[in-house]
């Protein structure tokens, strides 16, 4: 998504995107976020391992961005696994079971769209 590659190195996301306008450290296996307008990166060992976007320019690679229809994530994606105690987001394995999109959704539209990866 915006260009940013799942286990890109921080510095390459960085002469990418420019330096992130704030970072955070939040307590779980990423170890370090960096926040651009509308986007997030997480990082592991200086690798990506998540991003997510709510703002409309950023995309996944098969062209699902935030604010498309639910019926556009499902023809793009098909039918999604739908955690029983979050109906509101549903999960796809992207390349094997280490990877995963993470779509949050709102009233029949996509909120957000996120990639995330075990380290």
């Amino acid at each position: 998504m915006a260009g940013v590659k799942q286990g890109a190195s921080l510095q390459s996301v960085i002469a990418l995107r420019g330096k992130p306008t704030s970072e955070s450290q939040p307590e779980d296996f990423v170890e370090l976020v960096h926040h651009y307008e509308g986007l997030e990166v997480g990082y592991f060992q200086s690798r990506v391992v998540h991003v997510r976007a709510t703002a409309t320019g950023w995309c996944t690679a098969h062209g699902l961005c935030p604010s498309n229809s639910t019926r556009r994530m499902q023809a793009l994606y098909g039918a999604p696994r739908v955690h029983p105690f979050r109906p509101h987001v549903a999960t796809y394995w992207q390349s094997g079971p280490d990877c995963w999109y993470v779509f949050e959704l709102s009233q029949g539209v996509v909120a957000e769209v996120g990639i995330a990866c075990q380290p």
